[in-house]
């Protein structure tokens, strides 16, 4: 399984926010990641390989946060 993964994403700003975030784990393609944020309840799947490709896509509304907890679900 390996170590434990989180990702922390806050909009400090009045206006909604979108961007692609690369991610620093050299390990994350050819798996499914399952993104849990125990804060709001919200799980969102991921590929890895997209992720490596391209970044992790995230909108944020004004002074929303993510707090993820990242799993390899394959």
């Amino acid at each position: 399984m390996g170590p434990e993964r989180h990702l922390i994403v806050l909009n400090f700003s009045g206006t909604p926010a979108q961007a692609l975030v690369r991610l620093p784990w050299i390990d994350m393609r050819n798996r499914t990641w399952q993104f849990s944020d125990p804060l709001s309840g919200e799980v969102f799947e991921r590929s890895g390989g997209d992720m490596a490709d391209n970044g992790l896509f995230l909108s944020l509304d004004p002074w929303r946060h993510h707090f993820f907890r990242l799993e390899s679900s394959g």
